[in-house]
């Protein structure tokens, strides 16, 4: 088992060089050899070497620190484990959701209180303009007439 670590090792490696474009590149005579007496001193000579190709070693299963393959972890579930996540995740959603609305509400309750204190204020000058314009065209009025009425004694001087 470990001999075939350090071989997957080795070849993974080599493969890393090789990618590398600052490193010569690895095929010329006699380096195959060397490859070899090198790789067949690491193993000992009682456990036959393994044939890998490219495709085994890079498909490889992944190794825990020591040495053995990571097992993957068996999820059990039903219908019944599923819902109930399925529940916890809408009601963590729905959590969010609220928090995100009472803020917003809370937002709109400021926005309405400067709504109420501008309209209030935009109606009061209204009701003052409307005065001025009211009081304008009586005197207006009363500056037209010949024979203004009482109520233009404050805008007309009468001969006396």
């Amino acid at each position: 088992m470990k001999a075939l670590f350090l071989i997957t090792l080795l070849a993974m490696s080599f493969s890393t060089f090789a990618e590398d474009e600052d490193l010569p590149e690895i095929g010329g005579e006699g380096e195959e050899e060397i490859l070899q007496e090198e790789t067949a001193s690491n193993i000992p000579s009682d456990i036959p070497a393994p044939e890998m190709s490219s495709s085994q070693v890079l498909e490889s299963k992944p190794i825990d620190v020591d040495g053995y393959y990571k097992q993957k972890e068996v999820q059990v579930t039903d219908a019944e484990l599923q819902s109930i996540r399925s529940e916890i995740e809408n009601q963590k959603k729905a959590i969010v959701l609220n928090k995100v609305k009472a803020q917003k509400f809370k937002e709109l309750g400021k926005s309405t209180e400067q709504l109420s204190e501008t309209t209030e204020e935009m109606l009061l000058e209204k009701k003052a303009v409307q005065e001025e314009i009211a009081n304008y065209n009586l005197k207006v009025k009363c500056l037209s007439t010949e024979q203004p009425g009482a109520d233009c004694d404050k805008f007309v001087r009468r001969k006396r």
